[in-house]
């Protein structure tokens, strides 16, 4: 599916897929409500990947029109085994841990995404063994 985007939002019919910014010069917003900056900025050409809802996309330069394109997964961040609103690699540049939460930066520093782990984790079964203590910094 192709969308040409103005600075009105436009509803995406698709609830899941890989969102591509075809365009060379202008960059959209993608938000999950019709409402200016309530969403991430995707730069021309960058890609984000989605599931499970409703997206609505503009360029944020008004009186301007960018062409966007709506393709199936390529890739997806899983939580807990679970296909979530995901970022495609390409969306995503670094991450940077904050006591339990986890946030995914792309190239100008602006958060896409974002996760919180539970602040004690538990293991489940009797039968389970912790192979080793691993450490995350910022």
């Amino acid at each position: 599916m192709i969308y040409n985007v103005t600075s009105s939002f436009t509803r995406i019919t698709e609830t899941a897929g890989t969102i591509q910014n075809n365009s060379y010069i202008y960059p959209i917003e993608i938000s999950n409500q019709a409402v200016a900056d309530s969403g991430i900025l995707l730069y021309p050409l960058n890609k984000f990947s989605f599931s499970g809802t409703t997206l609505y996309m503009r360029c944020i330069e008004s009186d301007k029109e960018a062409e966007v394109r709506v393709v199936p997964f390529e890739a997806a961040v899983l939580r807990g085994g679970d296909a979530v609103d995901a970022i495609s690699a390409n969306a995503f540049q670094s991450l940077q841990t904050t006591g339990s939460t986890v946030n995914f930066r792309n190239g100008s520093g602006t958060v896409v995404d974002s996760f919180s782990f539970a602040d004690i984790a538990f293991i489940g079964s009797a039968s389970s063994t912790v192979e080793g203590a691993f450490w995350m910094e910022d």
